[in-house]
């Protein structure tokens, strides 16, 4: 499947290696800072937007990632692999991103019944407990630079580099 993204106004089509982590039946690692600027990291589920890299996930209104959104709406989301005996072979990806929090009962159960169609019933009641509908927020995030690691090496995903590398491609 493919994945489009749009970071800071420059849209391009994913590679590969980072689709599969977009794509993932795994957690995300959320990450938020509070009011004393310190790190807060929560595993959670989330789902993508339909062929974006937008990511989304649901909290419970009483949570500590709410209170820090709402102080500050910037967050990272950290999905990886990490490899059983070999420290080289970790990969991962890092997203930055801004957070648009809702609390609109259509977006909650968008998100929610997306979340049943990805890990089913019972990983969604084990993590997200037994809430009620009207606890929770939806939270999506707009990415605005994306990193990917494998080993000890590093590279941000640059669209606008992308963009041209395949219009030359596409001229030749």
């Amino acid at each position: 499947m493919r994945v489009k993204c749009d970071l800071n106004g420059e849209w391009c089509e994913l590679p590969e290696y980072i689709t599969e982590f977009i794509l993932a039946k795994s957690l995300v690692y959320v990450n938020t800072i509070s009011r004393e600027n310190y790190p807060i990291i929560q595993s959670l589920l989330f789902v993508n937007e339909h062929e974006k890299c937008t990511l989304r996930f649901l909290v419970n209104s009483k949570s500590n990632i709410l209170v820090n959104l709402n102080h500050n709406p910037f967050l990272t989301l950290t999905l990886d692999k990490t490899h059983p005996s070999n420290p080289l072979r970790h990969e991962g990806i890092m997203i930055e991103a801004k957070a648009h929090l809702t609390s609109s009962a259509n977006d909650i159960q968008l998100c929610y019944n997306e979340l049943l169609d990805k890990y089913g019933v019972e990983i969604v009641t084990k993590i997200l407990g037994a809430v009620e509908m009207d606890e929770l927020i939806a939270i999506g995030t707009i990415p605005n630079k994306i990193v990917h690691w494998k080993g000890p090496f590093f590279q941000k995903l640059d669209c606008s580099k992308r963009k041209r590398k395949s219009a030359n491609l596409t001229k030749g």
